[in-house]
């Protein structure tokens, strides 16, 4: 029962690992796909901000372009670039790649369209802190500004200038010097300062706040790791002493069947050798075993009494006594008994019987009789 209990008790704890395992794996794993998606969105969330400072890269420019040349291809494509930014014309596909530079004639496109959204929009998908917004939120209103000295320079160009009202309908001789001044004077620079500035320092709090939430997932994933590693050791060392105690057992088992083995020999050497004559007997009589002496005193041979009933030995007078001796035998009673037995040629012997119970389990199985 002993060794029983503790052979459920280790599959126990091997069943626990087994739990602890595949437990910490699915937290593994899930935390690894939280990582993943924490590095997807710091990637997507550089290239927006990086699309806006490109943006306004790009408006600067086609507008100085449309200023010193006069080509309209560069005035469309300005204007293009701002309605994309602000969500009123579908964006290219993978438009952080280089597109505009890979436009060679008006109306080509590198890639095809995609759905139509603002660049606002999609940072705030993204979901940028509130601190990172207002940033990026400045520079694109700074970039509005910039798009008002823009609009003035390359319509000046064309002789159209401001009416007062913000429309430009006063017609009069197009200014190129003009137009050149304002889209590079100090002032420009400045107004461009003010765009990448809030977007430098944007970049320095995103970058920060994403190594961190990378950073405690990687360091998450390491502590996962390092416990999978620890259980996955305490369970292939619980499963080689489970191995080795098993062994173990299986050497005992088979030493202690060799000695059972070696003691039933020394018995049966000592059974058939005896000089009494001894039988072990079923409870209803019958001769299991028998040694050569017992078999020789009555003539016979030890296999040719196997399964005899020893009431057909005894004469009629000790038959009729045998109901009263298995009571007394079964009772725990040993019996010493002068008794006249039948030899095979049918003569009558005399014997001095010493019989008694042996029990097997709770069960009495057996009754032994010793005849001199």
């Amino acid at each position: 029962m002993h060794q029983k209990r503790l052979i459920q008790f280790v599959f126990a704890i091997q069943a626990a690992m087994g739990i602890g395992l595949a437990v910490l794996t699915l937290l593994l794993f899930q935390n690894q796909e939280r990582l993943n998606r924490s590095r997807d969105v710091e990637f997507r969330s550089y290239l927006l901000a990086d699309e806006l400072r490109q943006s306004s890269d790009d408006l600067t420019r086609m507008a100085r372009s449309y200023v010193a040349t006069g080509t309209a291809e560069f005035e469309r494509r300005y204007w293009t670039i701002l309605d994309i930014r602000n969500g009123k014309i579908p964006r290219p596909m993978d438009y952080h790649r280089i597109y505009w530079d890979l436009i060679l004639a008006p109306g080509q496109k590198p890639r095809p369209d995609g759905e139509a959204i603002s660049l606002r929009d999609l940072m705030i998908r993204e979901g940028f802190s509130d601190a990172e917004f207002q940033k990026l939120a400045e520079a694109q209103r700074n970039s509005d500004e910039l798009v008002a000295t823009e609009t003035i320079a390359m319509n000046a160009v064309k002789g159209l200038f401001d009416d007062g009202a913000g429309r430009f309908t006063v017609k009069k001789e197009p200014d190129r010097e003009m137009a050149l001044r304002l889209m590079n004077d100090e002032a420009y620079h400045e107004k461009k300062f003010k765009i990448m500035q809030p977007i430098d320092e944007f970049f320095v709090m995103f970058g920060e706040r994403t190594a961190r939430d990378v950073g405690v997932r990687e360091q998450r994933s390491q502590e996962l790791l390092s416990g999978l590693l620890a259980l996955i050791v305490a369970t292939i060392g619980m499963f080689g002493l489970s191995f080795v105690a098993l062994l173990r057992q299986v050497t005992r088992h088979k030493a202690n069947r060799e000695a059972l083995r070696l003691s039933e020999e020394r018995y049966r050497t000592l059974f058939d050798r005896a000089n009494d004559g001894t039988s072990l007997l079923s409870t209803d009589g019958r001769i299991v075993s028998v040694n050569e002496s017992f078999a020789r005193m009555h003539g016979y041979r030890a296999k040719e009494m196997l399964n005899m009933n020893l009431d057909d030995l005894d004469t009629p007078e000790f038959s009729r006594q045998a109901p009263e001796r298995m009571r007394r035998l079964l009772a725990g009673e040993a019996l010493t008994l002068e008794v006249e037995h039948y030899h095979k040629d049918g003569h009558v012997f005399p014997l001095e019987v010493s019989a008694s119970l042996i029990s097997l389990g709770e069960n009495p199985s057996f009754k032994a009789f010793t005849a001199t």
